[in-house]
């Protein structure tokens, strides 16, 4: 029988939250005793994700990706919004 949408949904979100607590928890751990009974706990959460999978949102986006993020093309000018630098401004 078919998950409603909305409790399809809803139970990703408390997984999401789930993990992102426990992710919290590991890394503050101080002993390995303490990171491996939290790592039973994300394999309950979430059994097909690998412990590299799990800390990748910790690390920062750029390290991670190895480059800016997309559509970064040049460095903004002073007091431009963001995404903007590659425009040119109109004088009135």
């Amino acid at each position: 029988m078919p998950v409603p949408r909305k409790t399809e949904i809803h139970r990703r979100r408390v997984r999401r939250l789930k993990l992102a607590r426990l992710r919290r928890r590991y890394v503050r751990a101080k002993s390995e005793e303490e990171k491996a009974r939290i790592w039973q706990k994300v394999v309950k959460v979430n059994p097909a994700l690998t412990l590299e999978e799990f800390l990748a949102p910790t690390r920062p986006r750029a390290e991670a990706a190895g480059a800016p993020g997309p559509g970064v093309t040049a460095a903004p000018r002073a007091g431009s919004p963001p995404g903007t630098a590659d425009r040119q401004r109109k004088e009135p």
